[in-house]
């Protein structure tokens, strides 16, 4: 993707040139899989992707789930607890959802989100009133935890707090988030899996 998250016409050319030599195109990506372009999710071409950071590995054409390296219930209510602390917009993502406070939604410019991504995360987000109340009636395993915040400074002593505490991997793609994956999960851990799975 280039800087405005769009896949270039130059770099569709490339994927289908590779893809007519036998080569698999496999999206690697933080987002969900509802979060893939459309152009990746349409392409007749690409059928296998990682998703949440390697958190899943898919085949997109059967929808169908091949290896998953998900957060318990337990560890994710902690490291919700931890998050909460600080002045954050908390996005959880569950069977290819995000899901995060409803009131989150009408701020997106105070947590720094970013126009290009602001349409992204409004198509792909389910809004809850509470959101640690609807991870408590799911009690189902995440994918990721994604956290926007307002303070980038505050951003900086969570990512110390949440690295010390050893409990989970913590990553960041943008200036403003950190997320929160299990400690073994990675995309190239998942690209071994899907490896394998390929032969």
């Amino acid at each position: 993707l280039n800087s405005n998250k769009i896949i270039t016409e130059e770099t569709k050319k490339v994927i289908e040139k590779a893809v007519s030599e036998g080569v698999y195109i496999v999206p690697a990506t933080g987002r969900t899989i509802k979060g893939l372009p459309e152009y990746l999710a349409k392409s007749p071409d690409i059928r296998y992707g990682i998703f949440s950071n390697g958190a899943v590995v898919m085949d997109i054409k059967e929808e169908k789930v091949l290896y998953t390296d998900y957060l318990d219930i337990q560890l994710t209510n902690k490291l919700i607890e931890v998050a909460m602390k600080y002045d954050v917009m908390c996005d959880v993502y569950i069977d290819g959802m995000g899901y995060c406070e409803k009131r989150c939604l009408t701020y997106l410019d105070y947590y720094n989100v970013k126009p290009y991504l602001k349409q992204l995360v409004l198509s792909t987000r389910i809004p809850q009133d509470d959101l640690v109340g609807f991870l408590k009636e799911r009690k189902e395993p995440v994918e990721k935890i994604n956290i926007f915040f307002h303070d980038l400074e505050e951003r900086e002593v969570a990512m110390q707090e949440v690295k010390e505490l050893g409990i989970c991997r913590a990553v960041s793609s943008l200036f403003n988030n950190i997320e929160l994956n299990t400690l073994t999960c990675s995309k190239g851990n998942s690209m071994l899996h899907l490896a394998s799975y390929l032969d």
